[in-house]
């Protein structure tokens, strides 16, 4: 009864570190949502969860399929495809929104991910205007 009792403690401790690392990694993962375009450190979305660099970014790949850098990037590029398609904005200040300082390499980003360049995704999905 005593080894019983002992395993269902542990099994309880178990099951909340992990309910307790979920809901950090979900943490982060809203914050990289709402303040994508800010400059996002791995170090500091560690912090925030309380964990080691390394430790941090294996959990985050095992809850999220992706590494904490690369959901990053992709939530900037879904962004700028939204800004690309529905503004007239320029790509340095598209760029600028989502993230980047730098519209080149924004440029070369976008095109890794998607397969096409900024330029080329918004002609292939702009909508013409109604005549």
């Amino acid at each position: 009864m005593h080894e019983f009792l002992l395993a269902l403690i542990q099994d309880f401790r178990t099951q909340k570190i992990a309910g307790d690392t979920t809901a950090t990694i979900e943490l982060t993962q809203d914050y990289m949502a709402q303040h994508y375009q800010e400059s996002l450190t791995l170090e500091s979305l560690a912090q925030m969860a309380g964990l080691s660099v390394s430790h941090y970014s294996r959990l985050f790949k095992k809850y999220i399929g992706y590494s904490p850098i690369d959901y990053l990037t992709h939530l900037r590029v879904d962004r700028a495809k939204e800004l690309l398609v529905l503004s007239d904005y320029r790509l340095k200040s598209i760029a600028g929104s989502v993230g980047y300082t730098d519209e080149f390499y924004f440029s070369r980003i976008f095109k890794k991910v998607t397969g096409q360049s900024p330029r080329e995704y918004a002609k292939k999905h702009r909508f013409a205007p109604f005549r």
